[in-house]
């Protein structure tokens, strides 16, 4: 399939926006949800070969950020200072994904564009502890919304 690591990462992202909007609970939805995140994280590693520099360089953030976190998540992997560290990945990623984009036009991209915005807005929650009201609920519509237009980005 061309674009697993898109389709995997959306639904990702769409599952993770749903279950945490709608207080969504299972048996081993969590380990689903950092399988899916590890998974998407090692697909988007091993297409980033595929792309232009920058964005090679933002799909990689991306997926190390990923598979740190679903690893964080499944072997319990805490040390002091692994939230700043997501965060400062976090931040890097949404900077530097884009990037690539730039010279095609925005609604080519918005799948990307919304991402890098998410994992922006999650870095400054985790290093400068952003936080005001209706706070989670952006960060789900985030969520939501940029797994919906990865998938349609990924279709063209």
């Amino acid at each position: 399939m061309k674009h697993l690591n898109f389709i995997l990462l959306s639904l990702w992202l769409i599952l993770v926006g749903v279950v945490r909007l709608l207080g969504i609970d299972f048996t081993g939805r969590d380990v689903l949800l950092a399988v899916l995140e590890i998974a998407a994280g090692v697909l988007l590693m091993t297409s980033a070969k595929m792309v232009k520099a920058f964005h090679k360089a933002g799909n990689l953030l991306l997926a190390i950020l990923l598979i740190i976190s679903g690893l964080v998540f499944l072997a319990g992997l805490r040390f002091t200072g692994s939230s700043l560290i997501l965060g400062l990945l976090s931040l890097a990623a949404g900077i530097v994904l884009p990037m690539g984009a730039f010279k095609k036009k925005f609604m080519d991209h918005a799948g990307t564009i919304t991402l890098s915005i998410l994992l922006i807005f999650n870095g400054l929650i985790q290093v400068i502890h952003l936080r005001f009201h209706g706070m989670d609920l952006v960060n789900q519509l985030l969520f939501v919304a940029a797994g919906i237009l990865l998938i349609f980005q990924s279709n063209k």
